[in-house]
C-alpha cells in the first residue's frame, strides 16, 4: 500500500495515499511515493527524477546496506542471496559467510530494540 506499486489490479492499494504521506518509504519532490529500494538505483522513478538526486547524502535504514557505488539501500538479508542487488556493481561476489552476516543484523536488531525500550521507559 502506497509504495508507488500497484498489488491491487484495480490499483486501490495506491488510492488516498497523500494524506497517509509515503509511510516510511521515499516522497519525490513530484509527489509520488516509491519502495526505498528504488532510491539512488541509477534508474529515475520519480516523474521529475528527485530519486536519483544527492544520492551521496542519501542515509539507509538500521535494516540496510548501502550499495557500492550507486547509494541505493538494499535491506540487509539481500546480500548473500545469490543475486545481483545492486544495480552498478555485484555485492554477492563479496558477500561474508552468510551465518555470520545474519549474526550482525541479528545484533543491529537487538540493538535497536534495545534504544527502543530505554526510550519508553524514559517518556513513562
Amino acid at each position: 500500500r502506497c509504495d508507488a506499486v500497484r498489488d491491487c489490479g484495480d490499483g486501490s492499494d495506491e488510492m488516498n495515499c497523500e494524506e497517509q504521506g509515503c509511510l516510511g518509504n521515499f516522497q519525490c519532490k513530484s509527489g509520488e511515493c516509491l519502495r526505498r529500494s528504488l532510491v539512488c538505483d541509477s534508474s529515475p522513478h520519480c516523474s521529475d527524477a528527485s530519486d536519483e538526486n544527492d544520492c551521496e547524502n542519501w542515509k539507509c535504514n538500521f535494516d540496510e546496506l548501502r550499495c557500492p557505488n550507486s547509494g541505493q539501500c538494499i535491506p540487509v538479508l539481500w546480500k548473500c542471496d545469490g543475486k545481483g542487488d545492486c544495480k552498478i556493481m555485484r555485492m554477492n561476489l563479496n558477500a561474508e559467510n552468510p551465518a555470520q552476516m545474519m549474526n550482525s543484523f541479528a545484533q543491529k536488531v537487538a540493538a535497536y530494540h534495545i534504544i527502543v525500550l530505554a526510550m519508553v521507559k524514559m517518556i513513562v
